[in-house]
């Protein structure tokens, strides 16, 4: 980090934290959302074309609102010792990060409203079809340029 955002940092009082190169488990958060949301949904192929923008632009969206309505997850609430004396992990019940919220009530009428809305209109069904489709055009995309990188790799060599 060079000084000016370090300076940065420490006036609107930021925890700056540091990544290294060739060192994925620096921040294992971040690197589990990557295996678990991006390369699952967007697979592990290189993006950098305007039309390949377009797609993954419409697919977050949608793939965000299945997750957040749609996936129940566990959260870590702290340890209870097993049958055997060991310590582990002890987790809550399944719950969508949409029902946590509202669980918290930290949620104003209108936007609870607009959540449970967005819920009960949303066809899960649907969304899924969509995503795939998006999903696919994904691959379809990447594939020709697979394709013609192999076709310029043999005209080199043909050359």
């Amino acid at each position: 980090m060079n000084t000016a955002v370090q300076a940065w940092v420490k006036t609107n009082n930021l925890l700056a934290t540091r990544s290294r190169p060739r060192h994925s488990n620096d921040n294992p958060f971040v690197e589990q959302k990557n295996g678990d949301i991006v390369r699952k949904d967007a697979f592990y192929y290189r993006y950098d074309t305007p039309r390949e923008l377009a797609v993954l632009k419409a697919l977050w969206p949608l793939v965000n609102v299945r997750k957040n309505l749609f996936t129940p997850t566990t959260k870590a609430v702290g340890y209870k010792i097993s049958r055997s004396g060991r310590q582990v992990r002890a987790y809550d019940a399944p719950c969508t990060p949409a029902d946590r919220v509202r669980l918290t009530g930290v949620m104003l009428p209108p936007q609870r409203e607009a959540l449970d809305q967005l819920y009960w209109d949303t066809d899960l069904a649907e969304l899924t079809r969509r995503i795939h489709q998006l999903q696919q055009e994904l691959i379809r995309l990447a594939e020709a340029k697979t394709q013609a990188q192999v076709q310029a790799q043999v005209q080199a060599q043909v050359s």
